[in-house]
């Protein structure tokens, strides 16, 4: 019985044993599994201890701006997310892992990785790197240059797309190419600054625009100064800067005491002190300033008086312009045979169209064209601007007496105290190759005698012991050929020449429309290659410029008094300017014109409130359409 009851103690307890040594064994089959997160992020959980046979979950995370580059699983790499340095990586585009048990958590980039069944010790590591961006960079305008990057990264020039780190601050910086400058930020960067700092938060694009840019230099004849708008020059100091292609500059001259402004050269328009210079190309404007009261012009030195010859004729141009109809405008009659001399194909069209006539709907391009005759000159403002606009110079001669208005734009002048030195001058300018436009009064070279006071300009060609000669433009009111000697070299007696000369001085006195006596104008230039003339697109722009007020010039005239209006004066203008489109291939805006030009002319006939209405309702809807044409 004893023996019975041990024998059952000793089974239990061997029974017991045995579950204690299971048990034993079955807790004691645990494994590590350890967790590297490199920089830029975190896995969760930490490093962990399991029980064999369980599972594991464990989450990659980047931190902002950063994505999971690289993952191992037991030292080998499972996941490798790595691109060309010249290819943008912010991982929204990763390739598949090798391990089905890295699973990417959406589009996010965040991925989690499942341990199952584990059986032995583990590890994770996961490497990060920060997302790059690509910078786009653009450049756009007529001018050139380049965009540079610091760092290192954009050299556009050549190279205009950089690659860059989340958050890096990307500086860029603009250099324009000589001739060009930079003209604003758009896109990322904003402004006019030449540095713009970009923070790579993503993909991004900056635009640099660049102009064309031209230089408009200024000389100062006489004691003034000049100051443009946009700012950039006050010359006498700082006397050039540059311009944006396009800009319209404006200077203006600005007197010492004792001096006044009395001219420009070089401008697109100009109208007492104040010049508009349009940008579209390399400009030179010279202002000159005189003394109050007496021109500051230098003495020209270039004529030779010894040995004169008893007689001269200058050579017959190859063509003379005709004269157009172009009455009330012997100024620029007479230099355009001046003109012929030096350009054989100078038209009257064209010289009026130089002139400024044409575009502006009043006649003297002064706002005073519904009135039968300006109240002051208008004809030397329009003289010089033909001068200037074929970049020519001239020299002044005369006598006291002489208006200061005509001293304006002289390039130099001759004084003569009397006749007799006069015509050694006008001998002498002829002797050296030049014709000589004078100022006479026509009504003391009449055959019968006739009232004085007939104001009118003509071109000396030749002199000789008895006589000068008178070459004018060739007449337009035949229909038949003309003998050239009917207005080339046509003789005039010495005496009734120099009292022409002479009484001229009388004609306007009092205003300065007097030129004074023995006033003489004689070109600088001899040939066609000294000429520095102006552009069509130039021409053009003048005229533009001219008429920009044409609608308001006519509403300010409609009420009031305009039955003296000359109408076939505002007809010759469109007429020739018409004319002068045409022959420069704008035809649609020539035809316009011409058919403005009747409408002007037409207006003889209406009744003073039937020319109202149609200055209203047809004229000046046209004067508006016509100026898009060209």
């Amino acid at each position: 019985m004893l023996k019975g009851k041990r024998f059952l103690l000793l089974v239990v307890f061997s029974l017991l044993m045995l579950i204690s040594i299971t048990a034993w064994a079955v807790v004691g089959s645990q494994y590590s599994i350890t967790v590297v997160a490199g920089l830029g992020g975190k896995i969760t959980p930490t490093a962990v201890t399991v029980n064999s046979g369980t599972n594991k979950t464990f989450t990659i995370k980047p931190l902002k701006g950063y994505h999971l580059s690289e993952m191992k699983i037991d030292g080998e790499t499972i996941f490798e997310d790595r691109k060309d340095a010249s290819i943008p990586n912010d991982g929204s585009q990763p390739p598949i892992p090798s391990d089905a048990s890295l699973i990417r958590s959406g589009t996010t980039k965040v991925y989690k990785y499942y341990f199952t069944g584990i059986s032995q010790d583990h590890s994770l590591e996961a490497i990060f790197e920060p997302d790059t961006f690509l910078l786009q960079i653009s450049k756009v305008g007529t001018g050139f240059g380049k965009v540079a990057s610091v760092p290192e990264g954009v050299d556009c020039g050549d190279d205009c797309v950089g690659i860059f780190s989340y958050n890096s601050p990307v500086i860029l910086v603009v250099e324009e190419d000589e001739g060009s400058t930079f003209d604003g930020w758009s896109g990322k960067c904003k402004g006019r600054n030449r540095t713009c700092t970009v923070k790579m938060t993503k993909t991004s694009a900056a635009t640099a625009k660049f102009a064309r840019v031209y230089e408009l230099s200024v000389d100062v004849a006489g004691n003034g100064t000049v100051k443009s708008s946009p700012g950039g020059i006050i010359c006498g100091d700082d006397c050039n800067d540059l311009y944006k292609e396009g800009t319209i500059v404006k200077l203006k001259a600005i007197a010492s005491e004792g001096s006044k402004s009395s001219g420009w050269v070089g401008c697109t328009t100009s109208s007492g002190a104040s010049c508009t210079v349009v940008m579209d190309g390399t400009k030179n404007v010279t202002a000159t300033f005189g003394p109050k009261g007496l021109p500051d012009i230098p003495r020209y030195t270039g004529l030779a008086f010894d040995n004169l010859p008893e007689s001269k004729i200058l050579d017959i141009p190859s063509v003379i312009p005709k004269r157009k109809s172009t009455a009330g405008h012997c100024y620029l009659e007479s230099f355009a045979v001046q003109m012929a001399y030096i350009d054989p194909s100078v038209t009257m069209e064209e010289v009026l169209t130089f002139a400024g006539l044409g575009a502006a709907v009043s006649y003297d391009s002064f706002n005073k064209g519904y009135t039968s005759f300006p109240q002051k000159d208008w004809t030397w403002p329009l003289q010089t601007r033909a001068y200037e606009n074929y970049g020519v110079r001239f020299v002044l001669g005369f006598s006291p007496g002489m208006s200061n208005e005509y001293h304006k734009g002289a390039y130099a002048m001759l004084n003569h105290a009397n006749g007799e030195e006069a015509l050694k001058n006008l001998k002498a300018v002829i002797n050296s190759g030049r014709s000589v436009q004078v100022h006479l009064d026509l009504a003391y070279l009449a055959d019968q005698p006739a009232m004085p006071g007939v104001s009118h300009f003509i071109i000396i060609s030749g002199y000789d012991a008895d006589a000068v000669y008178w070459t004018d433009p060739e007449p337009d009111y035949i229909d038949f050929p003309i003998d050239p000697s009917e207005y080339v070299n046509v003789r005039i007696p010495l005496g009734k020449f120099m009292e022409a000369w002479e009484k001229a001085g009388q004609v306007g006195k009092g205003s300065f429309v007097c030129t004074g006596p023995y006033w003489m104008l004689f070109l600088e230039e001899k040939d066609y290659s000294q000429l520095h003339k102006k552009s069509v697109a130039e021409i053009l722009a003048m005229q533009k410029a001219l008429s920009a007020n044409n609608a308001s010039v006519i509403e300010k005239y409609l009420n009031t008094n305009i039955s003296n209006t000359q109408w076939y004066k505002l007809w010759i203008a469109k007429h020739l300017f018409a004319a002068y489109l045409i022959d420069n291939n704008f035809v649609a805006a020539g035809n316009m014109y011409e058919s403005l030009a009747d409408d002007y002319w037409n207006c003889r006939e209406l009744t003073l409130n039937e020319q109202r209405i149609k200055l209203d309702t047809v004229i000046k809807q046209k004067e508006i359409e016509v100026r898009s044409l060209y």
